[in-house]
C-alpha cells in the first residue's frame, strides 16, 4: 500500500483531505457517477476483510496485465495520456 504524508503535501491537497467528512463507516469519492475510491478509517476492516479486498485488487491487476500483455508500451502510454486528458476536459466543463 502506498502512503502519502500530508505533512509534506501541497497545502491545497492537505486542506482538501483534512476537510473530508470521513465518518465511522468511511467515505466514497464519486465522479460522474463512478466511485473513484473509498476512504476507510483505520481499524474498520478485520484482517479477513482486508485480505478479501487485497485479493480482489490482485485479481484486477492480473486481469489487466493479461489483457494488455500483447499491447506495446507506447500504445498503453498513449491511451493513458488520452484518458487523463479526457478526464481533465470533463473536470473543467
Amino acid at each position: 500500500m502506498n502512503r502519502v504524508s500530508l505533512d509534506v503535501a501541497d497545502a491545497s491537497v492537505r486542506d482538501f483531505i483534512q476537510g473530508l467528512p470521513i465518518q465511522a463507516q468511511g467515505l466514497e469519492l464519486v465522479s460522474h457517477g463512478r466511485v473513484l475510491c473509498t476512504v476507510l478509517p483505520p481499524g474498520l476492516l478485520s484482517e479477513s476483510e482486508k485480505a478479501v479486498v487485497l485479493e480482489r485488487g490482485r485479481e484486477l491487476v492480473q486481469r489487466s496485465r493479461k489483457r494488455n500483455r500483447a499491447v506495446p508500451e507506447e500504445v498503453l502510454e498513449q491511451e493513458v495520456c488520452q484518458a487523463v486528458e479526457e478526464v481533465r476536459r470533463r473536470g473543467t466543463g
